[in-house]
Parts: C-alpha cells; sequence; structure tokens
C-alpha cells in the first residue's frame, strides 16, 4: 500500500489522503489560461513504478465537459477494487510543462458544497518514462509564513488555499524552480504495457 499512497499524493494531490493531509494546500483558480494549455498525445496511458501493482492512467477527457485539452486521470490499485478519478491539464509556461490537477465529478446527488480546488506539478519530460514532482506543501507552508506578501492565500484550518490569480500563480512557481526544496524530487513513471 506503501506504492498507492506515494502515488497518489505526488500524482493525485488533490485525493482524499492529501485532503487529509494537515500540512496540504490547494488554489482557487487554475494554472493556466487557455493559450498556456497543451495537449501531448505521448501522455496518454497507463503509467507506473516498475514493480507496483498502482497504476495511472491518463485518457482525454469529456470534451464537451472539459475542452479539448484536457485529460481524465485515473488512479487503479489492481489489489483492490479502488479507482480514483480526477481531470487534468498540461500547461506550458516559457520551456517548463505542470500538469494542473483537479477532482473529477463527484460521486453524490448534492455538490452543493463541493469547489474544484487545484494542485500542481512539474514535469521534467514524457515519452517511454514521465519524470513528475510535487509542489511540496511543507515549504510553501513555510515560505508563506516568512513571507505573507509573496502571494495572496487564506489559512482554513491547517490547509492553505491560495487565491492569487492564474498570473500570480504562474509567476510564483515560475520564480522557484530553482529553489530545491520548492518541488518533491522527480518520481519516475514508466509507460505500462496494454493488458
Amino acid at each position: 500500500m506503501r506504492h498507492y499512497r506515494k502515488l497518489s499524493t505526488l500524482v493525485l494531490g488533490t485525493t482524499i489522503l492529501m485532503l487529509a493531509a494537515c500540512d496540504s494546500y490547494s488554489s482557487l483558480r487554475p494554472l493556466y489560461t487557455d493559450d498556456d494549455l497543451v495537449f501531448n498525445a505521448e501522455l496518454l496511458g497507463t503509467w507506473g513504478t516498475k514493480d507496483s501493482t498502482e497504476s495511472i492512467e491518463f485518457a482525454r477527457a469529456d470534451q464537451a465537459s472539459h475542452g479539448t485539452n484536457a485529460y481524465k486521470v485515473t488512479l487503479r490499485d489492481s489489489n483492490s477494487d479502488k479507482t480514483e478519478e480526477n481531470i487534468a491539464h498540461l500547461v506550458k509556461l516559457g520551456d517548463r510543462t505542470f500538469l494542473d490537477v483537479l477532482p473529477g465529478e463527484p460521486h453524490t446527488d448534492s455538490t452543493d458544497n463541493l469547489l474544484a480546488v487545484h494542485t500542481f506539478f512539474l514535469i521534467s519530460h514524457i515519452g517511454s518514462t514521465m519524470e513528475i514532482a510535487g509542489l511540496r506543501s511543507k515549504w510553501l507552508a513555510d515560505f508563506v509564513a516568512q513571507n505573507p506578501e509573496a502571494i495572496r492565500f487564506e489559512k482554513v484550518g491547517e490547509r492553505l488555499i491560495l487565491t492569487a490569480t492564474t498570473k500570480e500563480l504562474q509567476q510564483f512557481l515560475m520564480s522557484h524552480l530553482n529553489d530545491n526544496e520548492a518541488f518533491e524530487p522527480f518520481e519516475e513513471l514508466q509507460r505500462k504495457p496494454i493488458m
């Protein structure tokens, strides 16, 4: 189950595991405008770590609901029936690629109290392998505690909610790309064969 939690935390930062984490973050606004979105067909398919039973599947999301550049991201564990679905967008900022992930459609009739929030990841390359790194929640919390004017945010309990505009989010992340503590180490995911 350790790999499942690691993949869940890394790739699907908006999942229940991250929502329950005391030091988690989310953003009210996306990291992208329509002009920043890209679609890379190489991302389509199933990914995982070498010896794990867990996998992450990227498929085209429903274009009518999410636009032409959206991915449906499904996390599966082959040892159980557990799956989690999210929506993601690839974002190109300069020469860097990010993944903006938000929850998929809720499995409830009452969605009045649910808010789709965004979580961000840095991608170094996509090919036969993919390297992905999540923004470190602890680093972000420590950084804004020491620099409260750096980016707009609110604290809800222990949860950090970024309230900055898309442009402010982009500038903030791009300005911290060289900070070794801002992002987790890259996790290498391998393309899994089609069964």
